[in-house]
């Protein structure tokens, strides 16, 4: 997927939209690291977001949790944290139910 979006044009949506192959791949290297994502007006001008993603237990990335709000009141980096864990806990409950299941 990473492939087709980077080898495909990027649509800006608001002045601060990542179009930039390059700048994406590095941000979505950060993301792998730190296991946060942050979005800050490059959707909808005045929307903050932080998402962290739900893996599955061969690291694939099988869903996200995120928390968005107006700019003007909302703080992404303030709730990392607990989207972050948010999304780890969930990951092990469906690793868990996997394994009870068989699967």
């Amino acid at each position: 997927m990473r492939t087709e979006v980077l080898g495909s044009p990027l649509t800006r949506r608001t002045p601060r939209t990542v179009v930039t192959p390059g700048l994406l791949r590095r941000q979505l290297a950060t993301i792998r690291q730190t296991g946060v994502a942050y979005e800050y007006e490059e959707s909808r001008v005045g929307l903050a977001c932080v998402a962290s993603p739900v893996l599955g237990d061969d690291g694939a990335v099988v869903a996200a949790v995120s928390v968005a709000g107006p700019t003007t009141r909302f703080d992404p980096r303030t709730h990392a944290a607990s989207v972050h864990a948010a999304a780890t806990g969930i990951a092990l409950t469906l690793i868990r139910r996997a394994n009870l299941m068989g699967g």
